[in-house]
């Protein structure tokens, strides 16, 4: 298996981030997401400011019709389709005339995901996801997850592209400690290597912004490669909110990295998808990897690496001509290459 496992597409969801949580404190899926997030953000040494943040979006879900008691009993992507509707479509207001209640409270919910992501360890290098990288020499990750594990991982083992004429690199994108938004051009970014690797964030990320100008920025270091450390949480991260219509896809920036992930799955040999659960409300996300396999002759090898034992027959009823081989654990995974 080592030699054929080379070369394949990896996709990362949530189970992967899981699996890299090797503490007490991890970042909390869909389910209870709330009541964790409470839990997290009032332990012993959280800055008050940050607590302020869970009482600053609990007491806009509460103007937005949802009560803080109701609110830890909710999942995450729950949450956000009703803002979301809410938001867009004026028959489903509780209040007339209040859109912006809807609005105001995806903003603070958007900030509150990165600031628990930041406080469990989610902006770290992975020991597991190195190995990963190694023994599948991997030429593209594909990742629905917000935080930098990915980034910071293959920032660490050199290897990350910068710059290539197929990846977006919006995948680089940093904080800045100083508060100035500098922009480091294209250009001035190293060429990427020749095993390097292109990362595609599919749902955003916890380290992206934009300017007052609608840019993107990087870091104001001049060289990014220097250090990549979490600066913390930007005020106006970009991520998309985990709802079924996926509605901020449509924004320029992402459509290059979908195009551009739909090319990389198309020319991979296989794919190796870890802890990515094809969540049925995540219909857009679907229609990606059925297209990516539309034109093929022969079928697609595809590695689960997944605890769910249903997930085989998941992936093999949602794809089409796809041959699917599962394991429970990366680390089973790479014992057995």
């Amino acid at each position: 298996m080592a030699a054929s496992a080379r070369g394949y597409a990896i996709v990362l969801g949530a189970g992967a981030s899981r699996a890299a949580w090797r503490r007490t404190i991890s970042a909390p899926l869909d389910k209870g997401f709330f009541s964790e997030a409470k839990r997290i953000l009032y332990r012993k040494g959280v800055p008050q400011k940050h607590k302020e943040i869970w009482r600053s979006f609990s007491g806009a879900a509460a103007k937005a019709g949802i009560q803080p008691k109701k609110l830890e009993r909710l999942g995450l992507e729950e949450v956000c389709t009703y803002l979301e509707s809410r938001s867009n479509l004026k028959s489903l207001q509780i209040r007339k005339g209040q859109p912006k209640d809807y609005g105001v409270a995806i903003r603070k919910l958007k900030q509150l995901v990165c600031l628990v992501l930041s406080h469990s360890g989610a902006t770290e290098p992975c020991e597991l996801h190195e190995n990963m990288l190694k023994e599948c020499q991997t030429k593209s990750v594909i990742t629905f997850n917000y935080d930098i594990i990915a980034d910071t991982t293959l920032m660490k083992m050199g290897i990350l592209a910068l710059r290539d004429k197929e990846y977006c690199d919006l995948g680089v994108l940093l904080g800045t400690k100083t508060g100035k938004n500098k922009t480091i051009e294209r250009e001035k970014l190293p060429k990427a290597k020749a095993n390097s690797v292109r990362l595609y964030k599919m749902h955003g990320s916890i380290n992206w912004t934009r300017n007052k100008q609608g840019r993107f920025y990087l870091s104001s270091r001049k060289d990014p490669r220097s250090e990549y450390e979490w600066a913390g949480a930007p005020k106006d991260p970009f991520i998309v909110a985990p709802v079924a219509s996926k509605l901020d896809i449509k924004d320029s920036h992402f459509k290059d990295v979908w195009k551009n992930a739909l090319k990389s799955l198309k020319e991979a040999k296989g794919w190796i998808i870890w802890g990515y659960s094809f969540p049925r409300t995540d219909t857009t996300a679907q229609v990606l990897f059925r297209v990516a396999l539309q034109n093929n002759k022969k079928y697609k090898r595809v590695i689960v690496i997944n605890p769910d034992l249903g997930m085989k027959g998941h992936v093999e009823a949602l794809l089409d001509k796809v041959k699917v081989e599962q394991f429970t654990s990366a680390e089973q995974f790479l014992y057995h290459l």
